[in-house]
């Protein structure tokens, strides 16, 4: 696999690369390793408690050799996969290539939504139980995160194949939203990231995510959470700090935040994006993007397009920041030429310095002196396939 040239052979080449990566991702079942599957071992000893699921959890996820054969882990469907890889197929327009597979994945979201257990259509989207120092999280607990991930792929494949059953999945993820996660705080809001978050603890870059999901069934169905959306978005322009950045959390009873700023600053910023596009609604939403975008742009990423781990610490270099900045500066490109452009740097960066030249996957981690070159289908390869579609089409809609 020869390394692309984005700014020699562009976009050509790249759409030729990103098809052959759609088509290994369906040659493959869509099954794969990721680095926080450590708990989804064959081996009860390595689930027994809290400090064995720990250490697999995390020797894994580190690891720069992938030694998952002999912890009994095996590749396996992680659910936002087939998610990101509809949403590149329909942006990319090569949905008549693959209807099987989008059919499949249908079908798939529906088989395994969690509706039996909460009432409503919703999935834990990462599909494995998850064991950080902060706490444990079971695989039949919901997120809103890859939820709306894959309640925006369901939406886009409504809107080429219309069919009732479809629409009513859509529609109960939505109100599963609005009824079970929603926390109203008078004129401010948000949206829990599990049914099991603690109402006083706000993610702020899972709320609007959930908020994205629902701005866009409100665009092409009969709904309206006009009012619940400004309340959350409300909240986290208000919590935007002097210089532009986010914190991750906030615990409400302390107004203590976990002080963590990466690829969460792109997320929340894409979404706000929507809002003022959803909205017509720019005004201090508008200087709340700008000042977040600027802060990004001179903070997060290295003039080469390699991304900071978490501000300020520079290393590692993580494959998440990577496709973020690539989807979230090619969109602000509609304001200044310099954002376009540094998408395309960080794309570069990546492709030169993160991606496989044999095998065309992307590396998850790379370090001062080592890469971890364990190849991750969800964090890592599904994530740069859409980032790099988004790329193409925003570059598209900029020369148009």
């Amino acid at each position: 696999m020869t390394k692309l040239l984005i700014k020699n052979d562009y976009p050509t080449n790249l759409e030729s690369f990103l098809l052959n990566r759609l088509k290994k991702i369906s040659e493959d079942n869509f099954k794969g390793y990721d680095p926080y599957d450590g708990c989804s071992s064959r081996f009860k000893l390595l689930s027994f408690n809290r400090y064995t699921r720990l250490f697999s959890q995390y020797f894994n996820k580190f690891s720069p050799l992938n030694i998952r054969p002999f912890f009994g882990i095996d590749k396996q469907v992680f659910p936002q996969v087939p998610a990101y890889f509809g949403l590149s197929v329909f942006k990319l327009g090569v949905h008549d290539q693959f209807k099987d597979e989008l059919d499949w994945a249908v079908q798939y979201f529906q088989d395994i939504s969690l509706k039996n257990k909460y009432g409503y259509h919703c999935w834990n989207s990462i599909g494995f139980p998850l064991q950080m120092r902060s706490g444990y999280s079971e695989v039949d607990v919901p997120d809103v995160v890859g939820g709306s991930l894959i309640g925006r792929y369901l939406l886009q494949y409504y809107l080429y194949h219309p069919r009732e059953e479809v629409k009513e999945v859509i529609l109960s993820q939505y109100y599963f939203f609005l009824n079970e996660l929603y926390v109203d705080l008078g004129e401010q809001g948000f949206i829990r990231y599990r049914p099991n978050q603690p109402k006083h603890k706000i993610t702020y870059n899972a709320s609007l995510l959930a908020c994205k999901f629902l701005m866009e069934v409100d665009k092409h169905f009969d709904t309206d959470s006009s009012v619940i959306l400004k309340k959350c978005f409300e909240l986290v322009i208000n919590r935007q700090k002097g210089a532009g950045q986010w914190y991750y959390t906030i615990n409400l009873n302390t107004m203590s935040e976990k002080k963590q700023v990466d690829f969460h600053q792109g997320f929340i910023l894409d979404a706000i994006l929507d809002y003022i596009e959803s909205s017509k609604n720019d005004g201090k939403f508008l200087t709340a993007y700008k000042k977040g975008l600027e802060f990004y742009y001179n903070n997060q990423f290295m003039k080469s397009g390699q991304g900071i781990y978490r501000y300020p610490k520079k290393w590692p270099v993580n494959i998440h920041n990577q496709s973020q900045g690539v989807t979230t500066f090619s969109r602000a490109g509609q304001f200044d030429p310099k954002f376009m452009e540094f998408a395309q740097t960080i794309a570069d960066w990546t492709i030169t310095h993160m991606q496989d030249k044999r095998h065309g996957h992307f590396y998850y981690l790379k370090y001062p002196f080592f890469i971890n070159k364990v190849p991750y289908i969800r964090w890592s390869d599904a994530n740069m396939l859409l980032a790099l579609t988004n790329l193409i089409n925003a570059s598209k809609q900029l020369k148009n």
